[in-house]
């Protein structure tokens, strides 16, 4: 159990890109990136490619996106948010040759990440406010992913961050105030908390539980594991810097920390790194800052090692939405300018 499994050590391919990278998605066959760039100040460009799962090599784009372009995808299709000039826009794309199946344009442009989240037929985006102050289209929208009909509009809620987080049929929403919960299909209210110590990250969805991040006290930052359907806190731990907890069972892992149990709160084995995935029964940590990187795979449960992966990029940011991601049997790692994949298939020793 404790020896490295029999795979590459190394990425199986890299690509090389000429600016900075967002979290990249895999699905079909395909890896979708988006690559962005500040040609000089006030001004930005964004990029969306697609490549090959399997050997990197480019199968359609890049398209170019005025401003920055967050993505999303869900049943064989791309959902773009994209900044654009004095208009902001929505677009649906066919995810197998990037043709646009429909644009919703904004009545303005987004002063704040303007990233979609999409599940179960519907792709929610927030706006606002927008560079005209009051517009037609700010608050909370959900559309249908097919027609790109208008479902749903809440105007009054409008995160802070411009990013909501989603999970079996909610979307979680980070306010100045608080945190709360939503429908998925009609936008109404589960609940929402609001706290005295202001809410400062995009709120992480993990099955039953919900992850928020308080702000900063001195050298210290502590974040809420909260029941997923109620919003009640039922545990405060710290972690150092801006690192991203996520769970599985009842462990709890803390990047830069420990893994813990969560019933007892009983520290069970150290977790260095500074990024984390879990793909089935083991968890990928990434090490490394500047260019160079390490991958190291642990048993989800007991902690021992199983792989030692070198060459890789270090993770380009330690926060959302840079992060790496796992699919189709691939896990990714974006660095500041590469996008280095290994095939992990299954990660049982």
């Amino acid at each position: 159990m404790g020896c490295p499994r029999a795979l590459a050590t190394t990425p199986d391919w890299s690509v090389s890109f000429v600016a900075g990278l967002a979290s990249p998605l895999v699905a079909q066959g395909k890896v979708f990136v988006v690559e962005r760039e500040s040609p000089s100040p006030g001004q930005s460009e964004s990029r969306l490619h697609a490549l090959d799962a399997i050997t990197g090599a480019p199968v359609w784009g890049p398209l170019v996106f005025e401003g920055l372009a967050y993505a999303a995808y869900d049943a064989g299709q791309l959902f773009v948010g994209s900044q654009g000039g004095e208009h902001s826009s929505l677009i649906a794309l066919d995810a197998q040759d990037g043709r646009a199946l429909w644009v919703h344009a904004f009545s303005g442009r987004a002063q704040r990440q303007f990233a979609p989240v999409a599940e179960d037929g519907l792709v929610v985006v927030t706006f606002g406010p927008g560079t005209n102050g009051f517009d037609e289209d700010v608050g909370t929208l959900a559309f249908d992913q097919q027609s790109g009909a208008l479902i749903w509009q809440d105007r009054t809620l409008r995160s802070s961050d411009g990013i909501p987080a989603i999970d079996s049929g909610r979307v979680y929403f980070r306010m100045q105030s608080g945190v709360s919960a939503h429908d998925l299909y009609t936008g109404e209210q589960f609940w929402q908390d609001i706290v005295t110590s202001q809410v400062m990250s995009i709120p992480i969805a993990a099955g039953p539980d919900l992850y928020t991040r308080r702000r900063s006290q001195g050298s210290s930052t502590y974040w809420d594991r909260r029941d997923a359907g109620t919003g009640e806190v039922l545990d405060t731990f710290e972690i150092s810097g801006s690192r991203l907890p996520t769970s599985r069972g009842d462990i709890l892992y803390l990047p830069g920390r420990a893994a813990r149990r969560i019933p007892d709160g009983l520290e069970l084995w150290p977790l260095g790194g500074q990024q984390m995935v879990i793909v089935n029964d083991a968890i990928y940590v990434s090490t490394g800052s500047g260019i160079q990187g390490t991958i190291q795979a642990f048993d989800a449960e007991s902690g021992e090692i199983r792989a030692h992966l070198d060459g890789f990029s270090a993770v380009s940011g330690e926060r959302l939405p840079v992060k790496m991601a796992v699919g189709e049997g691939l896990l990714l790692v974006p660095g500041s300018r590469r996008l280095d994949a290994s095939r992990i298939g299954d990660p049982a020793p």
